[in-house]
């Protein structure tokens, strides 16, 4: 479960257009589903969804067009306190960028 409150966490969410960004495998119509995933309280729906944003948006180390739309809602996410966060973003790790 996340400290914060999860309308203040993704407040804005719905008001982009997601299905007209892209990403990494084609539209980012699946973005706003997976940010909500990773503010619940499965922890493995949390997982799945942090390694599909961060493949989705951060493919093989290059950005994409949602990329930047998507970053202040982790940001909001990891700020609202390790619940909210899982454990691997904050040190998420790529083979182009080795921790």
């Amino acid at each position: 479960m996340i400290t914060g409150n999860e309308t203040d966490l993704l407040s804005g969410l719905d008001e982009l257009d997601w299905a007209n960004l892209n990403h990494a495998f084609g539209t980012a119509g699946d973005v706003p589903g997976q940010l909500r995933a990773l503010c619940g309280d499965d922890e493995q729906a949390q997982e799945d969804s942090l390694a599909c944003l961060f493949n989705h948006l951060a493919y093989q180390g290059t950005r994409c067009q949602a990329s930047p739309y998507v970053v202040p809602f982790l940001a909001r996410i990891a700020l609202a306190g390790p619940r909210a966060c899982p454990a691997d973003l904050a040190g998420r790790t790529t083979p182009d960028h080795p921790a």
